[in-house]
């Protein structure tokens, strides 16, 4: 039995995760640009290029989540809830419970990933000045179908290979920093969702109710498509928490 919220977080990652799939989209191109672009950021802001880029992406999000608890709110979520990225093949994020009463919230690799895509594809489509590269697939597609086309695309790899594949898109610095701005407040919010489920008790019921699922022995989550009602309450309250730590920042 876990004793501890970290301890029950790897064991989450363990139980979850996923190899990525053999694939016929590996681009050299795109990860010698993405290479050397990590490697400066890594440099400029302390970052080491070994460590996960999408937990270091987390951080923050998870920093203005708790910006919007009380004091006594942000205690129990540090005592109790642990925060991380996995990859599960899926595309969401989830807030898990222990047999002993541990929390964790694990945000899915394929959702950020995707929100990156998505935003990437959005800001840039038909404007090749605000591209620095674009991988072949998604170039035809746009210019053949139009963007539907590539979404459609991204989805059915995710269907067929358990992540996001195609769609690489590098923007032009201008527009990476609208997408990372944008990309925050999306990771964020899914953040303070989960957190909105801990705090409405979603989790305190039964193991055996319906509510639940069981992805090993004595651990459980919300079945997001149970109930409507939940999810919105689960909306409300992350919001409010969303609302009240960019109120903390000054962002009104």
């Amino acid at each position: 039995m876990c004793n501890s919220p970290d301890e029950f977080l790897a064991e989450l990652k363990q139980h979850n995760w996923r190899s990525i799939p053999d694939h016929p989209y590996n681009d050299s191109e795109y990860q010698r640009i993405t290479f050397t672009k990590l490697k400066k950021y890594g440099e400029k802001y302390g970052f080491a290029f070994v460590d996960d880029p999408l937990e270091y992406a987390l951080k923050p999000c998870i920093d203005k989540a708790f910006r919007g608890l009380s004091s006594e709110d942000l205690m129990t979520v540090n005592e109790k809830v642990a925060f991380g990225v996995a990859q599960t093949g899926d595309i969401n994020g989830a807030v898990y419970r222990s047999e002993g009463g541990h929390y964790a919230i694990l945000l899915n690799r394929g959702l950020m990933i995707f929100l990156n895509k998505f935003l990437k594809l959005s800001l840039t489509q038909g404007m090749p000045e605000k591209t620095i590269y674009i991988d072949k697939e998604a170039k035809e597609l746009l210019e053949k179908d139009g963007i539907s086309a590539v979404f459609e695309f991204i989805r059915s790899n995710y269907l067929k290979y358990g992540e996001p594949l195609g769609g690489k898109v590098l923007p032009i610095p201008e527009i990476e920093c609208i997408v990372g701005t944008l990309l925050h407040y999306g990771e964020t919010f899914a953040v303070c969702h989960e957190l909105g489920h801990f705090f409405n008790g979603d989790l305190e019921e039964s193991f055996s109710s319906g509510h639940f699922t069981s992805p090993a022995s004595g651990i459980s989550k919300i079945k997001h498509s149970y109930e409507h009602k939940m999810e919105f309450l689960a909306d409300l309250s992350g919001y409010e928490i969303y609302r009240k730590g960019r109120c903390q920042d000054g962002d009104g």
